[in-house]
């Protein structure tokens, strides 16, 4: 009799497991990290307002230098360009797999990196990153960093095995590492992870709040700047440093309590109507952007809605110049003749070519070629119809005229 009242008080409980109902998003504690954010206010900007005019009002210059097309250096599909001490640097991720380096007139050099399964070589580019003597390749096939110097020489291989999960890593400092993540685990519940030169966790910072939290947005740093990072649905910018994480500007994006709610939201995929209405026609929440950080421009790039809009940022007088790009529903071709990828002093790195030129209207490729710099050897209708070989690289230099 006894046995029998167990069973059905056993059976009672396991009905009433099946029967709960679902609970919403499970949050986390975090842990506490060793590395905060700064209580410091970041500097203002305010660029929803769409201003009068051509974006190319804020270009006084537009320099092509054609890239040298060879058997050796045949470019598949640009994914970052960079320009470091007169040397131009072409990553091509997804093709080649390895990048490209020019002279600062185009003329091909070598190429840095091997794509292959031995132990200098990778996998899959996952991401890179430029130190002043060489460029590491973080493989996340096989958890691995190699090593070449700029002139293309294999120098090492590192064991990342006990990181798996991150997405990418940076030198912050000289033989100083940061480590960032996309995805809460167990063994990683950070979004950053410091270590030193022999990869020893030294610091962490910025604890995921739930097991669906949303990853880190981007990751940077140039001379003037240093380093910053930002994170999706997040319009603050960060200054990065091994002491304090400092909020440096903030593009005011966002309603209070907006991102907050989507966050939670959009963590439990209950929420369908709202994931709906907000990947619909929702105009009032920005769901994307890239920032470049010029010697003195901030230049953005974000979508609202189905709208994508740029805006040039005075970082001396806080003005700033926001114009209406692509719309990503429509495909109507209503852009502009450059698409950044990097930034060289005071001008964005673009390329151009007969695809480029074919999404503009007379008016904008009228305005786009008065600002083009003639140069000796290079012809401009020829670069402007170039649909074959190596894209042609568009150095856009800013400089606001009052």
């Amino acid at each position: 009799m006894k046995r029998n009242w167990l069973f059905l008080l056993l059976l009672i409980v396991i009905i009433s497991c099946n029967n709960a109902p679902e609970s919403s998003i499970q949050f986390i504690t975090p842990a506490k990290p060793t590395l905060s954010v700064a209580d410091k206010k970041p500097k203002e900007y305010k660029i929803l307002d769409v201003s009068k005019g051509s974006i190319y009002d804020n270009f006084d210059r537009i320099t092509f230098i054609p890239l040298e097309t060879t058997d050796k250096s045949l470019i598949g599909k640009v994914n970052e360009i960079r320009i470091i001490d007169d040397r131009i640097y072409v990553c091509d991720k997804m093709q080649s797999q390895t990048i490209f380096v020019f002279d600062i007139n185009g003329h091909y050099l070598h190429k840095i990196g091997q794509p292959g399964h031995g132990k200098q070589e990778y996998l899959q580019i996952m991401s890179y990153w430029f130190h002043d003597q060489y460029v590491d390749f973080l493989d996340c096939t096989l958890w691995k960093v190699v090593r070449y110097d700029l002139d293309g020489h294999y120098i090492k291989t590192i064991d990342l095995s006990s990181f798996m999960g991150c997405s990418r890593f940076i030198e912050y400092e000289k033989n100083k590492y940061i480590f960032v993540y996309q995805q809460y685990s167990k063994e990683h519940p950070y979004r950053l992870v410091y270590t030193d030169s022999l990869f020893n966790i030294e610091q962490t910072a910025l604890p995921f709040e739930h097991t669906r939290d949303m990853p880190v947005g981007s990751f940077w740093g140039n001379s003037t700047s240093g380093y910053n990072c930002y994170f999706d649905f997040n319009d603050t910018i960060y200054s990065m440093s091994d002491s304090l994480i400092v909020p440096k500007y903030h593009l005011s994006f966002y309603k209070k309590g907006e991102v907050l709610e989507y966050l939670k939201k959009t963590s439990n995929l209950q929420h369908k109507d709202y994931l709906k209405d907000v990947n619909s026609d929702k105009k009032d929440l920005v769901k994307g952007f890239t920032i470049f950080d010029l010697d003195s421009y901030l230049f953005v790039s974000y979508r609202l809605g189905h709208e994508g809009y740029f805006s040039v940022v005075s970082k001396e007088n806080n003005t700033h110049y926001t114009y209406k790009g692509a719309n990503y529903d429509k495909r109507d071709g209503n852009s502009y003749a450059f698409f950044p990828y990097g930034t060289y002093k005071n001008s964005l790195i673009s390329i151009v070519d007969k695809f480029v030129v074919s999404l503009l209207s007379d008016e904008a490729l009228s305005e786009f070629k008065k600002r083009i710099v003639k140069r000796k050897g290079i012809d401009i209708d020829k670069v402007l119809n170039n649909d074959s070989d190596n894209p042609t690289i568009c150095l856009l230099h800013i400089n606001r005229k009052k």
